[in-house]
């Protein structure tokens, strides 16, 4: 008897625009300073702000870079996922 091999199922994310299943583990990936990406994962900075503009909104993985760790934001591993709700700004001035 041929055993069936078993997939991941998709992980359903609600964002303010669309619900949709999404792919575990296939997300674009925003690099952020350890310290920085530290104080999103706690919740205590909810703005990041780049001179380029995202390509989509929703779903990125959050990447702690740098030299430095910080308890929560181990530098090099990627923290988790987070939804990119809102694009506002000019020309090299995103938030």
């Amino acid at each position: 008897m041929k055993t069936q091999r078993k997939t991941n199922a998709s992980i359903p994310l609600r964002t303010p625009y669309e619900y949709r299943p999404l792919e575990p583990s296939i997300y674009p990936v925003l690099s952020i300073r350890a310290e920085y990406a530290e104080e999103i994962v706690l919740g205590m900075k909810e703005e990041e702000y780049r001179t380029w503009k995202p390509l989509r909104l929703g779903p990125i993985a959050l990447h702690a870079c740098g030299r430095e760790s910080y308890p929560r934001a181990p530098a090099g591993h990627i923290l988790g996922i987070m939804d990119i709700v809102a694009v506002e700004g000019t020309e090299g001035d995103y938030s």
